[in-house]
């Protein structure tokens, strides 16, 4: 189970942990394991990136409502932080299929779910343009999020 650990109170005698144990993939996930090609620079993602498709070379690129290389369709979610240094070509994997948390999913700059890509939604086109992503709450009580 993924997850986050803080520790906002460390003295000699006593220490606090904050545990975030909630998935950005809940269950029933299919994952593919796809290329990425830094565009310039070192670039780094974030586990939950929401993740579109160039149209041209297949390859990966963070999702971005205002290309217009297919890469502003959603294709999948990314598992895991990355990251990749210029010209290099990673394969690493992507959640194409199952439950997403929807409160987990990241975006590039000011995009969000209610982002309008040609007439539709982000949201929209999440659940309508990948193989079957569904986004749900990550307070859904009836998967295994529930610790």
């Amino acid at each position: 189970m993924s997850g986050t650990v803080t520790n906002p109170v460390q003295t000699g005698n006593q220490a606090t942990f904050v545990y975030n144990r909630v998935d950005v993939f809940i269950g029933s996930n299919t994952f593919e394991n796809v290329e990425y090609t830094a565009p310039g620079g070192t670039i780094n993602l974030t586990d939950g990136q929401l993740m579109g498709k160039v149209a041209a070379t297949g390859k990966l690129l963070e999702l971005k409502s205002g290309a217009t290389d297919g890469s502003q369709i959603p294709y999948g979610v990314l598992v895991g932080n990355q990251e990749i240094l210029s010209g290099e070509t990673p394969t690493f994997s992507i959640c194409v299929s199952g439950d997403v948390a929807i409160d987990k999913v990241v975006f590039d700059g000011s995009d969000d779910m209610d982002t309008v890509v040609d007439v539709r939604s982000l949201q929209d086109r999440i659940l309508g343009d990948t193989l079957g992503i569904k986004l749900i709450a990550s307070t859904e009580m009836t998967k295994s999020d529930n610790v």
